[in-house]
Order: C-alpha cells, then sequence, then structure tokens
C-alpha cells in the first residue's frame, strides 16, 4: 500500500472542518444566533394545502418559473417572474389520479423537466418537459404505496447516471430519472419525507422529520455515511416540531459553480412561528435560526441563486401555514445573517493536484481529507484536472489524506503558519493493480504446502 507519510502541521485560527465525534470544531462560518427580515412578496395561488416549491432557471431570467404542488387540489401551481400577480395555468394531469395528493415537485435544470410525485392510489412519479408543461412519461405507477405525501430529488452521478429518489413515510425509492427503472430502496432509521442531494460530497441529507433527531446522512447508494462516527447533526433540542423543508445553499452565491462550502437551511415546522435552521456545509455545526416575518407551519422551501431583477442574490422562497407562498431576497438574508462567501475564517489555504503515481495523469473526485489522531477534520473532492483546495484550516497537527476507490491511500505532511498559502501539495495515487501484495508468513506458506 503506497503510503507517503509526513505530518501537516497547521497553526492558525478559524476553521472550516467536517464534523466531529467528540470535538468541536470551530465553523467555516460565524454563528449568528436569531435573525428576522421581512418578506418581499407572498402569493396566494388557486391550489389548496400547498406543500413543495421549485424553480425553472430559465436561459432568460424573467422567464424564471416557481411551481408550488397543491395536496388538496391535485395540481401544480405556475407563477412566473416578478412573481406577484403573475399566475399562469396550473398544471393538471391526469396520471395524478383522484383522490390522490399532488406533493413533490423538483426541476431538472439541465434537461428542462418537471418531475411531480404523486401519492397513493396512484403512487407515481409524472415527468412534464418545458416550456409548455407537456406531459413526457410516468414511472413508478402504483409499483409502490408512496403513502400520502412523497417527496423527490434528483441525484447527478459522476458516471452520467440521472437518478431521483422518492421518499414514502419511512423508505427511499430509488429509480432511474432516465429510463424510469427501478433501480433499488433503503429504509432509514427515521420518518422521511424530504430529501436532497449534494453532489459535490456525493452525500445524501434526510431529516428526521417526526422525533427531533436530526438530518441523518447516507450515501447514494442508501448506506448511512458517517465521519469520525457521527451520521446525522441537528439533534440535542434544535427543532421543537416537524423536520420538513430542506435546501443546499452553494458558494458562490451567484450558483455559477460549487466549491464544496456553503450551508444548509432546514425548517421546523412550528405552528406559531418557523424556524429556518442554517448548518454549516462542512462541518454540519449549527449557524442559526432564521425568522420571516408572520411565516408559520412551513412545509416546503427552495432556492434559486440566480440573479434577478431586484434580487441581485436571487430568492429564498418558503410556504407559509399550507396556505401562501413567501420570498425574501437572498441578499436580505445574507446581510441579516452575516453569511456569504466572504465569511470563510482568517486561517490558511493548503492546495495541490492528485495524480496517478509516477505519471502526470489527474484524478479527478479523490477525496482529500485532513486527519488529526484518526478525526477528520476538513474534507474536499478533487476536480477534473485532479486540482484540490483546502480553506481555513484550524490550529493543530494533520495527516494530509488523499482516497479514491481502485487506488491505495496516499498522505503526506505540510508546515503551513497563520495566514499561509500553500501551494502545490500534490499527492500521487498507486492503482491497486500495481501495488505489490506483501508476502504470507512462511509458516502459512508451508501449512499450505502439507495440506497439498
Amino acid at each position: 500500500m503506497l503510503s507517503n507519510t509526513f505530518q501537516i502541521v497547521v497553526l492558525l485560527l478559524g476553521a472550516s472542518a467536517i464534523a466531529l465525534l467528540g470535538t468541536t470544531p470551530a465553523s467555516a462560518q460565524s454563528s449568528f444566533g436569531r435573525v428576522s427580515v421581512k418578506p418581499a412578496f407572498e402569493l396566494d395561488g388557486v391550489g389548496q394545502d400547498i406543500d413543495t416549491i421549485t424553480f425553472w432557471e430559465t436561459p432568460d431570467p424573467e422567464q424564471t418559473l416557481l411551481f408550488v404542488s397543491a395536496k388538496a387540489s391535485q395540481l401544480v401551481e405556475v407563477w412566473k417572474f416578478p412573481f406577484v400577480g403573475n399566475e399562469q395555468a396550473p398544471l393538471r394531469h391526469s396520471s395524478f389520479g383522484s383522490g390522490t395528493r399532488v406533493n413533490g415537485v423538483i426541476f431538472d435544470q439541465e434537461k428542462d423537466r418537471l418531475y411531480v410525485a404523486t401519492s397513493k392510489p396512484a403512487s407515481t412519479v409524472s415527468v412534464f418537459s418545458f416550456p409548455g408543461g407537456i406531459f413526457e412519461r410516468e414511472f413508478i405507477q402504483g409499483a409502490h404505496d408512496l403513502r400520502s405525501e412523497p417527496n423527490l430529488d434528483l441525484y447527478f452521478g459522476n458516471n452520467g447516471e440521472r437518478r431521483a429518489y422518492v421518499t414514502a413515510d419511512n423508505i427511499v425509492y430509488v429509480y432511474n430519472a432516465e429510463t424510469g427503472e427501478a433501480l433499488f430502496d433503503f429504509k432509514p432509521t427515521t420518518s422521511v419525507e424530504t430529501v436532497i442531494a449534494d453532489e459535490f460530497y456525493d452525500l445524501l441529507y434526510i431529516p428526521d422529520e417526526k422525533t427531533g433527531k436530526g438530518i441523518f446522512v447516507f450515501n447514494p447508494d442508501g448506506t448511512p455515511h458517517s465521519r469520525n462516527g457521527q451520521d446525522h447533526f441537528g439533534g440535542g433540542g434544535i427543532f421543537d416540531s416537524d423536520e420538513e423543508g430542506l435546501l443546499l445553499y452553494t458558494y458562490p452565491s451567484d450558483g455559477s459553480s460549487d466549491d464544496g462550502s456553503g450551508f444548509i437551511v432546514v425548517s421546523d415546522q412550528k405552528s406559531d412561528q418557523t424556524d429556518f435552521e442554517f448548518f454549516d456545509r462542512q462541518t454540519w455545526e449549527h449557524l442559526g435560526a432564521l425568522n420571516v416575518d408572520d411565516v408559520s407551519n412551513t412545509d416546503g422551501i427552495a432556492s434559486t441563486q440566480r440573479s434577478l431583477p431586484g434580487y441581485p442574490l436571487g430568492l429564498f422562497v418558503c410556504i407559509n401555514n399550507d396556505g401562501t407562498t413567501v420570498g425574501v431576497g437572498w441578499d436580505v438574508i445574507l446581510e441579516a445573517t452575516g453569511l456569504g462567501p466572504e465569511d470563510r475564517g482568517t486561517g490558511a489555504t493548503i492546495s495541490g493536484k492528485i495524480q496517478v503515481a509516477n505519471s502526470t495523469q489527474s484524478v479527478d473526485n479523490a477525496t482529500v481529507r485532513l486527519v488529526q489522531s484518526g478525526q477528520v477534520r476538513l474534507e474536499t473532492r478533487s476536480v477534473a484536472d485532479g486540482s484540490y483546495e483546502l480553506r481555513n484550516i484550524p490550529a493543530a497537527v494533520y495527516d494530509l489524506v488523499a482516497s479514491k476507490p481502485g487506488f491505495a491511500d496516499s498522505s503526506q505532511p505540510v508546515s503551513v503558519s497563520e495566514g499561509q498559502n500553500l501551494t502545490n501539495q500534490n499527492l500521487q495515487l498507486a492503482p491497486l493493480a500495481d501495488v505489490t501484495p506483501p508476502a504470507p508468513p512462511k509458516n502459512v506458506q508451508a501449512t499450505s504446502e502439507q495440506n497439498n
């Protein structure tokens, strides 16, 4: 096994670290406590008992569409920018069935498709192409009981596969989003409604809807994902009611790319005033709670980070008490919370490339970690050209470790001082086929010969 080991000494303040068990890392972002903001608008559409929200980010921002599912009306509300006073004809279709609840909606921005999850007795996912809202196909079609409030998210794997993760109370069904082929299913140990995929880290986040245990983390294959023995975050009394809506905000703020940092927002569905709980995406640390004036009992939340006229950093939208959809500009929220890509701490930066051993061939999607005493402190992925960057490293001694399936792990040390920018911290990964296994002990070989 290839292992170049030397120590990383990082003498810094400020931190961006993967959540730990037994230690509490400093967050990459500053905690903000509790803040309140005023809504920019409120939409009251044709639907009753509305639940889930998604955006279509059209090439022309002024053509942006907002979709809102309406459980009691078996339809999807459609709103066109600037949204206020601009409700379009709702989306209705025979695939939604009768006596059902149209609940989950998610938009595939690359393929311009809207996916709609409908409850039993239809228990199906309908797919519509845009512009036009033309019905393409459906899948599941009663093959599973999707219960009363199915929801879904899309995941785009590194191999080009597009998956739909469809929730049904206590189970998640996984389908090929292109072909409708059933792939597998898994059962979280929690009550489930919402799920969101983090493709940068290849993770799924699933809030525990009923018991307040927090947000559980899974690998794309449905197995629990554990960092330092911890497979969830946000427990310990942070949530007072159902953990419902869920979104991922990525940096940079314009949504043009994803550098692995940002935050996760989860709605705490309190009947008097919804708390929108913020968690650091990298550390899973709780950052604070946001209240939107007069918003309560929130189910779905959604976000667009594209600049829109009047909303330079995009929009945050949420359901208010099953009846209306409320919007707030992200510029307002970031100012109130103090969050934003400039809030990254003052620590050092380590960057480099991951390559195949004894070559200049790049290794993309390798996991690069800072490890201290067996605990992961910070984690990122290499991109297409093999490059990676780790930011805001806390004061400590580390191993810098790179890994990827099919390769032997590699590690190496670096010493940095406060505020230093260390470049060219390159690691090489040897394909496992090139690693010579150790010879068996002589007594084992002799025993084998005797048995022959």
